[in-house]
């Protein structure tokens, strides 16, 4: 949404009633305006400053635990090479850069970069555990991707897994509890799997799910793990009872959890906004605006703790057209999901 020619876009939600928002001049855009980021009140209206930005960088709101903020930061533009994970607490203003890019992996040919963050990580949060996939160049000089895993109390890291980056493929961290999932790949020809570890007792479980894993989530009390295939379907597991759902199809891509809820973001043109609810193992799918008379389409819908967000671009989104959208007559809604 535009606000006295700002562009302002929610990111997460932080506490029970406020979201971080980035703020960004929209045009013309200028190499040193740099994006700031505050925490806005829906009900009050209040806006006040989290913290500000660098020229040419983004911070990417992964997660959200208590008063801590996981933010990666990168660059504008992919494959996103260059890149630091800070942990940002909101309430004493501290900040922890926990990982940083190994600058020398990008001289490595032919290793495996996933959308939609390039190099950079794709982390998860849960209490004072946070956990990423990177890239790293072991001693010697061998390329190696590796799931990293940090524990804010203590300042300790250690590594959970690790594999011949120009052979195998770790991706897509998501923790919960106890319980850390990713996606692997044995091989680039390989079938790929998802991989759960118990950090109490050290047990792996494999399942071995096929497809082409997008993304994955465990839901926030760990006992549900969904996963997208590819671009064509949405499924969940219950690792208790091994009782496996497909929850959605072809509406969007990504699988974002945030409690016991997960969403996707809505393909364009024609994608569907929406959600699933593991505890009652129930879908909610915003109506379809691509046909309507208006031009109405919903270019964003998102899980935000709990709140369930989209924006509604009030002009039609052209796949032939460079560059974002319009978003001049755009709006986003908020919708809380529990009290």
């Amino acid at each position: 949404m535009l606000q006295d020619g700002f562009e302002v876009i929610p990111l997460a939600a932080y506490g029970n009633d406020e979201i971080v928002t980035g703020r960004v001049k929209r045009r013309p855009h200028d190499p040193n305006d740099t994006l700031t980021y505050e925490l806005w009140n829906p009900a009050t209206g209040e806006t006040k400053l989290a913290w500000r930005g660098v020229p040419q960088r983004q911070d990417d709101v992964q997660d959200v635990y208590g008063d801590w903020l996981l933010t990666v930061r990168y660059g504008l533009s992919l494959p996103f090479e260059n890149w630091q994970l800070i942990l940002r607490n909101l309430k004493t203003g501290q900040q922890l850069q926990v990982a940083q890019s190994d600058p020398n992996v990008v001289r490595i040919p032919g290793l495996a970069v996933r959308l939609p963050n390039g190099f950079a990580p794709t982390a998860s949060m849960s209490g004072p555990l946070v956990v990423w996939p990177e890239f790293v160049l072991n001693r010697d000089g061998d390329p190696v991707k590796r799931i990293q895993l940090y524990n804010i109390d203590d300042g300790t890291t250690r590594t959970l897994a690790s594999v011949d980056a120009r052979v195998e493929d770790l991706w897509q961290t998501s923790i919960a509890g106890a319980r850390v999932a990713w996606a692997h790949r044995s091989t680039p020809a390989g079938s790929q799997e998802l991989v759960v570890l118990d950090l109490r007792t050290g047990v792996t479980e494999t399942y071995r799910v096929g497809g082409e894993i997008y993304q994955c989530a465990l839901s926030g009390d760990g006992r549900y793990l969904a996963w997208d295939d590819s671009y064509t379907a949405k499924y969940a597991l219950d690792l208790h009872t091994g009782e496996r759902v497909q929850y959605a199809s072809d509406e969007g891509w990504g699988t974002f959890r945030s409690g016991h809820y997960v969403s996707w973001q809505p393909k364009q043109p024609g994608g569907y906004g929406g959600f699933y609810d593991f505890a009652n193992k129930e879908i909610r799918l915003l109506p379809m605006f691509s046909e309507a008379k208006d031009q109405i389409v919903v270019n964003h819908a998102t899980v935000m703790g709990d709140w369930f967000v989209w924006q509604e671009l009030h002009a039609p989104i052209d796949p032939n057209k460079l560059g974002p959208p319009d978003i001049s007559g755009s709006y986003f809604y908020f919708v809380k999901l529990r009290p």
